[in-house]
This record gives C-alpha cells, sequence and structure tokens, in this order.
C-alpha cells in the first residue's frame, strides 16, 4: 500500500519561487504582502507559512502583489 504525501503549507522562500521568483526583496515584498493580508498565511514562531491553496488560487486569479 502506498500512500501519497504532499504538502499543504510552503514556506515564504518557496511561496516567493512560486510567484515571482525567489531574491531577498521579492521575499521582503511576500512578508509585506502577508502582513497587509493580501496573502493567506499562518505564523509558527518566527516563521510564515502559507497554504498551497491560497498561492493557486494567485496563480490562477494572475494576481499580482505590490
Amino acid at each position: 500500500m502506498t500512500t501519497s504525501h504532499f504538502k499543504s503549507f510552503l514556506t515564504t522562500q518557496e511561496a516567493t519561487e512560486r510567484l515571482v521568483g525567489d531574491t531577498p526583496s521579492n521575499r521582503k515584498r511576500v512578508l509585506k504582502a502577508i502582513k497587509d493580508g493580501e496573502i493567506e498565511a499562518r505564523r509558527f514562531g518566527k516563521r510564515w507559512f502559507i497554504p498551497i491553496r491560497a498561492i493557486e488560487r494567485m496563480e490562477l486569479n494572475g494576481s499580482d502583489i505590490d
């Protein structure tokens, strides 16, 4: 029996790679969008995690972060 495992959340680096390309300045843009409520995310300790469904929605809608 095989079990399929998949991630439900992405790190800010992984989300940045999928949305705009991973550079330090783009990562700051993603963090600002999270803090401004433009991107749904959860905080665990000091780290932010973004649900994959939120990133997929942004990709489908063609949403861009400012």
